[in-house]
C-alpha cells in the first residue's frame, strides 16, 4: 500500500509540474505578444522626424514614420510611365473589348468577383502604397540579377490579367524584369495568353490538359 501511494504522489507532481510549465509558456506567450502590439503602435514622433521634410522622408538614416501612417495607406502611387511605343503591336482597348460582359450579364458569374468593375479600372492607374511601413525602410542591394516572373492562370479575367502583368512591367525597374512567364492552365480562350505575347518581354507557355497550380 505504501508503494501504491508513493506512486500516486509522484504521478500527481509530474501533472503539477506540467501544469505549471505550460501556465508559465502560456503567460510569457501573452506578455510576448502584449509587448509587441506594444512596440508596432508606439508613435515614432521623435525630434528627429520634426525636422524639415514629411512624414516617410529619411532622417538619420532611417525612416520615420508616424503612427496615422502605418495604420492607414495614405500613400498613393503617381500613374506609371509608360514607354508607349513598346506596346505598338499590342491593341489594349481590342483586347479587353472583345471579353466585354453583355448589358444584363452578372458581373459575378465567371469569375466570383466583379468583373464589370473591374472592366472599368484602368490597367496604368495611381494605387495605394499598402506596405508594411518596415517593408518601406527596407534597403536592397542595387546590383541584383535580373528575374522571371511566372504567372498561372485558369479562365482569368482579361482586365485582370492585364493590370497583373502592366503592374509588374510598369513598377518595377526595368534591369530586374528578365522576361514574365504566362502559363496558361488550358483556359477556354487561347487568346486571353497568346495576345499579351506581344507585349515585350512576356512570353506565354499553354498546357495541353488541365494541370493545376502546383503543376503548372
Amino acid at each position: 500500500p505504501s508503494s501504491g501511494y508513493s506512486g500516486f504522489t509522484g504521478v500527481l507532481g509530474m501533472r503539477r509540474i506540467r501544469a505549471n510549465a505550460i501556465a508559465i509558456l502560456t503567460v510569457a506567450w501573452i506578455l510576448g505578444t502584449f509587448y509587441y502590439l506594444w512596440q508596432d503602435n508606439k508613435p515614432h514622433s521623435t525630434a528627429s522626424s520634426r525636422s524639415p521634410g514629411r512624414n516617410g522622408q529619411r532622417s538619420a538614416g532611417r525612416l520615420e514614420i508616424h503612427r496615422e501612417d502605418r495604420t492607414i495607406p495614405l500613400i498613393v502611387t503617381r500613374n506609371p510611365q509608360v514607354d508607349k511605343s513598346k506596346l505598338k503591336g499590342f491593341d489594349e482597348k481590342a483586347y479587353l473589348s472583345s471579353k466585354l460582359l453583355k448589358p444584363g450579364e452578372d458581373p459575378y458569374r465567371q469569375h466570383a468577383f466583379n468583373q464589370l468593375e473591374s472592366d472599368k479600372l484602368s490597367s496604368d492607374r495611381p494605387i495605394r502604397d499598402t506596405r508594411h511601413y518596415r517593408c518601406a525602410s527596407a534597403h536592397y542591394d542595387a546590383e541584383l540579377p535580373a528575374t522571371s516572373i511566372i504567372i498561372t492562370f485558369h479562365n482569368e479575367a482579361r482586365s485582370t490579367l492585364l493590370r497583373t502583368v502592366k503592374s509588374v512591367l510598369n513598377r518595377s525597374p526595368a534591369n530586374l524584369i528578365q522576361e514574365i512567364i504566362l502559363v496558361d492552365d488550358f483556359s477556354t480562350d487561347p487568346e486571353d495568353c497568346q495576345l499579351l505575347a506581344k507585349i515585350p518581354k512576356i512570353t506565354c507557355l499553354r498546357n495541353s490538359r488541365r494541370e493545376g497550380l502546383i503543376r503548372s
